[in-house]
């Protein structure tokens, strides 16, 4: 929350007994209902927050499996709005998220980047709820410390374009040859937006630093590799997300090898390549897509898919520089004024502004009425962002005293 800057408001703790995961971090649909999904709309609405939450990320010691006949994940029943589909389409990877951008073959059209407010205009109420998890803590997980330190220096690099290259390794595996269809025109992609791609049909060289990394493979050796801040990794295999079992490289090694997200299956998803990250994934972050933008848009059924890491990690998006002119302190009455200033260079931005964590009101000028609030020093924050289907944005952050009595 400190290096993201969200709000207070927007963090809801849930109170969960051991007892209803510790055998195979799972939970039933009702206890899913009961324990995480119920309870935690319950606060959204009292504090008024729904029509601007457009993502959920859970902390570090949620279950990760929720048992229906065949097995979802936490953030699969979430993005599902805790509606789940039929066991057939979870099974093979039928129903096509609305995030999913394509394409779905070789010669099929990629669709494009959007940000998930774009997304959120266009779907209205029925959009999906996307979800991601911190990390997982547990036997075969991370440590918070192998967790914080990837925040810790992630944060900072947004907007860098931090250099490194995207590298495909290929093999006569399944787990590889599921995605193979994707990768020369995903390294086309990358290398005419400035980037360097590379597909190899050998280990990746000693000493090159990965930006974004995909193979195919049960076993892998992360350790022996160098990830550059924002830095997306996996290996498409069967149980990377399935911490009770004990087969199988767990996707935690690409997290602890300094990899910034990844993701696995929670169960065995069979070898279908819609359940699993495809390697557009990579165009999306280059357009300017967080990170958990970036991986909705490149799962068609993301419903056993298991995403963990930093989902606000962008180091290519555009950071929109914007302040905030206030009055002298305190302040006091029914119309107190406050403006926005942008030196970027773009003729569109929109403006909104937020008083503690909520939506009060857009436009380059702001009229707050103190009387609607105690007392005392609250947050004025202004976010602009950019016109387009990806909406960079930047925001400023005040506080300021009233005093009306």
């Amino acid at each position: 929350m400190r290096l993201r800057a969200i709000p207070e408001c927007n963090l809801v703790r849930l109170d969960i007994a051991d007892e209803h995961y510790l055998t195979g971090n799972a939970v039933s649909p009702e206890e899913f209902t009961e324990l995480i999904w119920e309870p935690a709309q319950a606060v959204v609405a009292e504090r008024s927050l729904g029509s601007q939450i457009l993502a959920w990320v859970y902390s570090c010691d949620f279950p990760t499996r929720v048992l229906t006949v065949t097995n979802m994940s936490i953030t699969g029943a979430t993005f599902a709005r805790n509606q789940l589909p039929d066991q057939n389409v979870i099974s093979f990877g039928g129903g096509v998220s609305p995030f999913f951008m394509g394409p779905e073959r070789a010669d099929a059209a990629f669709r494009g980047s959007q940000t998930f407010d774009r997304f959120r205009t266009q779907l209205l109420e029925g959009m999906p709820l996307p979800a991601m998890m911190l990390g997982y803590i547990r036997e075969r997980g991370n440590t918070v410390e192998e967790m914080a330190e990837i925040f810790e220096r992630n944060a900072p690099l947004d907007g860098t374009g931090e250099k490194g290259d995207f590298y495909f390794v290929v093999s006569g595996d399944v787990r590889s040859t599921e995605r193979h269809w994707q990768f020369e025109g995903a390294a086309e992609m990358i290398r005419s937006l400035g980037a360097e791609a590379h597909i190899l049909s050998n280990a990746v060289p000693e000493g090159v630093v990965a930006a974004g990394y995909m193979e195919g493979a049960s076993t892998v050796r992360p350790s022996r590799m160098r990830f550059a801040p924002g830095a997306y990794a996996d290996h498409l295999t069967s149980y990377a997300g399935a911490f009770q079992q004990r087969s199988q490289t767990k996707m935690s090694e690409w997290i602890k090898a300094g990899a910034t997200a990844t993701s696995g299956t929670v169960t065995e998803p069979f070898a279908i390549w819609a359940k699993f990250p495809n390697a557009y994934l990579f165009v999306h972050q280059l357009n300017g897509c967080t990170m958990i933008e970036a991986l909705y848009q490149s799962v068609r059924s993301p419903y056993q898919l298991l995403p963990i890491g930093d989902p606000l990690a962008n180091p290519w998006g555009r950071v929109i520089p914007v302040e905030i002119t206030v009055p002298p302190e305190p302040v006091s009455g029914r119309a107190v004024s406050f403006s926005a200033q942008s030196d970027a260079t773009t003729d569109s931005l929109r403006f909104d502004w937020l008083v503690n964590g909520r939506v009060a009101g857009s436009g380059r000028e702001f009229l707050w009425d103190t009387q609607n609030v105690p007392d005392g020093t609250h947050r004025i924050r202004v976010v602009a962002r950019t016109a387009g289907q990806v909406r960079h944005s930047g925001f400023h952050e005040v506080e300021i005293k009233v005093q009306n009595k």
